[in-house]
């Protein structure tokens, strides 16, 4: 019977199909719970599924402090002011501070503050964006999805 796969190896085989691979960096800073990467990667992982993307896909996720998101905001957008995240190509920069601030902010966790911003972040990746109002309508939309089906809800 040369030529067929075993259950296992078909087993094998579709849990190598779509995969994600996020590489990350907190340079700078405090290193995050290991829980909090779990919780974005599965935030990242449900925005890739409802996107339909069933290729393998690799991001960067890197949390930075005020002083490095503001250089690379000046940098690659000629704004002078620090933000909370910025996408470019395959990496998404998340500023840790900006996050912590929003948090307590809008009254919700930090966990789901950083899963907001990464999803927001790979949307970006994806092409969406914010620059009309229904650009922008479309976007939250899809970003609320994403984190409610997560169960990151405010």
């Amino acid at each position: 019977m040369r030529g067929l796969l075993t259950l296992h190896q078909k087993q094998k085989l579709k849990r190598k199909k779509n995969n994600m691979k996020i590489n990350w960096d907190e340079r700078g800073i405090k290193p995050l719970p290991l829980h909090y990467r779990a919780i974005l990667k599965q935030a990242i992982f449900e925005g890739k599924r409802q996107e339909k993307i069933t290729n393998d896909y690799e991001m960067s996720l890197s949390f930075v402090s005020e002083d490095e998101i503001l250089e690379l905001n000046n940098m690659y957008r000629g704004k002078k002011s620090v933000t909370d995240v910025l996408s470019f190509e395959d990496d998404v920069v998340i500023c840790l501070d900006a996050a912590i601030k929003q948090a307590e902010e809008y009254g919700h966790s930090l966990e789901r503050e950083l899963a907001f911003l990464a999803v927001h972040g790979f949307l970006h990746l994806l092409g969406y964006d914010h620059e009309t109002k229904e650009d922008e309508d479309i976007m939250i939309k899809k970003q609320e999805e994403i984190l409610t089906k997560v169960g990151l809800t405010r």
